[in-house]
């Protein structure tokens, strides 16, 4: 409820127990016991990712989409649901590895970037660490398959800012992109 009726709000989920579903909400989720650390990285990464978007903030429209995923069946559902939300189709661009990915964030500025985790050449982590390096990088959101615990915890580790788990839908989607758009 929070996040429809706060879209900018960051939330960290925090738990003893496995979350069965709900992920999506939050923008970093860990579990219990929390280590200060941990927190604080969480915490500081909520300011920035908020700072972020705040100055990116776009209508559904002129957001600039990479989808990087090296199955063409889901690179091609990703951009039919993206369109079919109203995100314009010349806007969005795919890539089929983290390679090409990386390589692509080199010569042209994303708003976000939909990264599968599993590539060749270069997995969706290797190239997450790249483009977060980068000064002005944009918000990347991992999607992926895994539902471990651990796949998700790597993601937060790099600074990935959110996780949709495979098979992605039309309101997981949506909800992932809510912060960015007006």
């Amino acid at each position: 409820e929070l996040r429809r009726s706060h879209p900018e709000l960051p939330l960290i989920g925090i738990s003893s127990a496995e979350l069965l579903g709900g992920e999506e909400y939050f923008d970093y989720y860990t579990y219990k016991p929390i280590d200060q650390n941990q927190l604080f990285t969480l915490a500081t990464r909520c300011i920035k990712n908020k700072i972020h978007m705040n100055r990116k903030k776009k209508s559904r429209s002129t957001l600039k989409i990479l989808i990087a995923e090296d199955n063409s069946y889901n690179s091609y559902t990703l951009k039919e649901l993206l369109v079919s939300l109203g995100y314009k189709e010349s806007n969005i661009k795919i890539s089929h590895n983290g390679k090409s990915c990386l390589e692509e964030t080199k010569k042209h500025r994303y708003d976000v970037i939909l990264m599968d985790i599993l590539m060749p050449l270069m997995d969706g982590i290797d190239a997450s660490k790249e483009i977060l390096a980068n000064p002005h990088p944009p918000m990347i959101i991992a999607v992926s398959a895994a539902v471990m615990n651990i796949d998700k915890t790597r993601c937060q580790i790099v600074g990935i800012s959110g996780y949709l788990e495979k098979p992605i839908t039309k309101e997981k989607l949506d909800t992932a992109l809510l912060p960015l758009i007006t």
